[in-house]
C-alpha cells in the first residue's frame, strides 16, 4: 500500500512558514538568505601621504557596474551602512612603494561609537622600490546601529614617493561591502 502526503505549508520549530503552496504546483519560500545589498567604492586618485583616506572615493561608473540595494553612504572617507546586519567587507589595493620606505600599510578600521576606530585588518606591502597590486583583506562588521557603526581606511608608514594607487577608470584600490545576514 502506498500513501501520498499532501502538504501545503512547511513550518520551522517556531511556527514560522518557510515553504507554502497554493495547490497549483507553485511554491513560495520564506527561507531568505539572499543577498539584499552589495556595493563598491574605489579610490579615483593616488593617496601619497599617511592618514585617513578621506577624499577621492567614488562608485565605479563603468557601464557594467551594478549594485544591489540602497548601498553605503560616504562622507570624508567615513562609510555608513544603510541598515543593520552582518556585512562582509573585502578590500583590495595597489601600492607604489618608495625605495626608502621599508613597509607601507592600508589599515581597515571600524567604529561602534561613531568616534573611536579600531584596526580590524591590515594590508601590508614590504617591497621597497616596487609597484604592486593584488593585496587584499576581508573582515566582518556587525552593524547593530547605523548611526554609530562605520568603517574607514587609513594609510600608515608612508614615506617619500609611496602612494596608495587610485584610478578613475578601473579598480586599483577598492572595496566591496556585502550584507550577508541579519545581526
Amino acid at each position: 500500500m502506498s500513501s501520498i502526503l499532501k502538504v501545503n505549508e512547511l513550518q520551522d520549530a517556531g511556527g514560522n512558514t518557510i515553504l507554502s503552496s497554493d495547490g497549483s504546483g507553485t511554491f513560495t519560500s520564506n527561507l531568505g538568505g539572499g543577498i539584499e545589498m552589495i556595493d563598491m567604492f574605489r579610490l579615483s586618485a593616488n593617496k601619497s601621504s599617511a592618514g585617513v583616506v578621506d577624499a577621492n572615493w567614488e562608485r565605479p561608473d563603468n557601464g557594467s557596474f551594478g549594485r544591489l540595494g540602497t548601498g553605503l553612504t560616504e562622507s570624508s572617507g567615513i562609510f555608513s551602512f544603510p541598515s543593520t546586519g552582518i556585512y562582509l567587507i573585502t578590500a583590495f589595493c595597489a601600492f607604489t612603494q618608495d625605495a626608502s620606505d621599508a613597509v607601507c600599510n592600508l589599515s581597515c578600521q571600524a567604529t561602534t561609537d561613531n568616534s573611536s576606530y579600531d584596526e580590524v585588518n591590515r594590508i601590508r606591502m614590504a617591497n621597497p622600490g616596487r609597484e604592486e597590486g593584488g593585496h587584499s583583506a576581508s573582515f566582518l562588521v556587525d552593524v547593530t546601529d547605523t548611526s554609530n557603526v562605520k568603517i574607514r581606511f587609513e594609510t600608515t608608514s608612508f614615506a617619500g614617493n609611496t602612494a596608495l594607487r587610485g584610478e578613475t577608470d578601473r579598480n586599483e584600490t577598492a572595496f566591496i561591502a556585502t550584507r550577508i545576514g541579519d545581526t
